[in-house]
């Protein structure tokens, strides 16, 4: 017992170092990452960096609060969270109030600050679909009445998510979903049968998009069109390449000078790669790896079923939305808006991320209950 306690207190310890870590890496790179940019489009280098602080600092507190909430608290805001959400999600839509950026509707602007509802959104289907395993749990052999539940509530934010549009978080939340309901012993042919379904209406929705289906030629052939479609990946290229093993030293990138779109954002990682190399880049993953086994012992430990959902469903949104950034900067995927987890510029993703772990953390210590 005690050396299985003591195991328990190094794993938690371990995965506070590893998520501040991120948000310290995510500082120093954002810094580094945008000073250029910062100072050419509004005339002051630490314009996104000395907001990145702020947001840390805010994220730090939602850590905190996500804490400090118990498992009673969470199922009693599952449907409501879900309701606002949803509504926020509708107001992206309405003129006067959305704010549109590169022809997508997915933020809300306020007093000089933009939020983007989509990452709300992610944690209310996380703590949505964990409480209906709790209620569901005696249906799950029926697809009627236990398997579709899991997705007939959140209907209304997937179809808000597609008319925005955000694909990609359509698709997150839904390869989310079905590893809360993998973890929950839901049966593996409802799963399989729901998973080929997919394929021909995402196969349709990418087809339906001109741009979606410039974006998945440009990732099988970005040399096609290198001045255009393909030149983010390929610049993505050059900097990994340029990195080699050591890096060109922190502050150093050249394909941050205008050369690599969103170089703060969500292609911070080709700077990991350029300026740290790859040393750098398997730090970073290291500490990725690190969160994902505590969230997933800490789901294999909880007997209580809403606990083991939510805490697989926040590694599994973690580690997917990281596993997709890191895929399409290296080429692995077609290129998607995902922001590295802690690490990207960008507050609505930080203060929810640094909510949901917090959260993680709070059930690693009721693992038992």
């Amino acid at each position: 017992m005690r050396s299985r306690s003591f195991l328990a207190r190094h794993s938690e310890h371990a995965f506070w170092i590893a998520v501040f870590a991120l948000v310290a890496t995510g500082l120093v790179m954002v810094y580094s990452s945008s000073f250029i940019l910062a100072a050419e489009r509004f005339k002051d280098g630490l314009y996104f960096f000395k907001r990145h602080v702020l947001y840390c600092g805010f994220g730090t507190l939602f850590f905190i609060l996500g804490r400090h909430l118990n498992s009673y608290q969470l199922q009693k805001l599952a449907k409501p969270l879900l309701i606002f959400a949803t509504l926020a999600l509708v107001a992206t839509l309405i003129p006067g109030i959305a704010h549109r950026v590169g022809g997508a509707s997915r933020w809300i602007s306020f007093f000089g600050f933009r939020f983007q509802p989509g990452e709300l959104a992610k944690f209310a289907v996380i703590l949505f679909v964990a409480s209906q395993l709790q209620k569901k749990l005696a249906y799950q052999d029926s697809w009627k009445t236990g398997f579709l539940t899991y997705f007939v509530g959140v209907i209304p934010i997937y179809f808000a998510l597609l008319l925005q549009p955000d694909f990609g978080t359509f698709v997150l939340l839904i390869a989310t979903t079905m590893c809360m309901l993998w973890g929950a012993g839901v049966r593996l042919k409802y799963l399989l049968g729901t998973t080929l379904a997919f394929f021909p209406i995402a196969a349709t929705l990418i087809l339906a998009k001109p741009y979606r289906k410039a974006r998945l030629l440009a990732y099988l052939d970005p040399w096609s069109d290198p001045a255009h479609k393909g030149f983010q990946i390929i610049q993505s290229f050059v900097a990994f390449y340029e990195g080699s093993f050591f890096g060109v030293g922190l502050g150093n990138s050249r394909e941050k000078l205008f050369y690599l779109p969103e170089a703060h954002n969500d292609f911070i990682f080709s700077v990991i790669g350029e300026e740290l190399g790859l040393l750098g880049v398997v730090f970073v993953i290291a500490l990725f790896l690190l969160i994902i086994r505590h969230g997933i012992q800490t789901a294999l430990r909880t007997q209580n079923t809403f606990n083991r959902g939510l805490a697989l469903g926040i590694t599994s949104v973690l580690g997917l939305q990281a596993f997709c950034n890191m895929g399409v900067v290296t080429g692995l995927l077609p290129t998607k808006g995902f922001p590295l987890p802690l690490v990207s510029y960008g507050g609505s993703s930080l203060l929810v991320t640094l909510f949901m772990l917090g959260i993680l953390s709070r059930l690693a210590e009721t693992k038992s209950q």
